[in-house]
């Protein structure tokens, strides 16, 4: 049986191989190349995001809010996928 204990939580937790049964997870093509590498671009902290677009964390936190800018909420912790970043971008660009 594949998996650990988790001591603070006193649970098992259960690793890739046993969620897979020991099949390779799928990497999305039969050639057996890796999926895009758009879909395993790291997520983008807060502070990273408020430095790209040039404005302070609260007003970062404001577009969140009002659901201008998507996000990924881990738990706490909340992440910017850079494609959202980037349509967020061009969807506010004027000619």
């Amino acid at each position: 049986m594949v998996g650990s204990h988790n001591w603070l939580h006193g649970r098992t937790v259960v690793t890739e191989e046993k969620a897979h049964r020991g099949k390779k997870p799928s990497t999305g093509a039969r050639d057996g190349s890796p999926p895009p590498a758009s879909s395993l671009e790291p997520l983008l902290s807060l502070e990273d995001t408020a430095e790209v677009l040039g404005c302070s964390i609260r007003t970062l936190r404001r577009l969140i809010d009002a659901d201008e800018l998507p996000v990924v909420r881990l738990g706490r912790l909340v992440r910017v996928h850079p494609r959202d970043l980037d349509r967020f971008i061009a969807g506010r660009r004027s000619l």
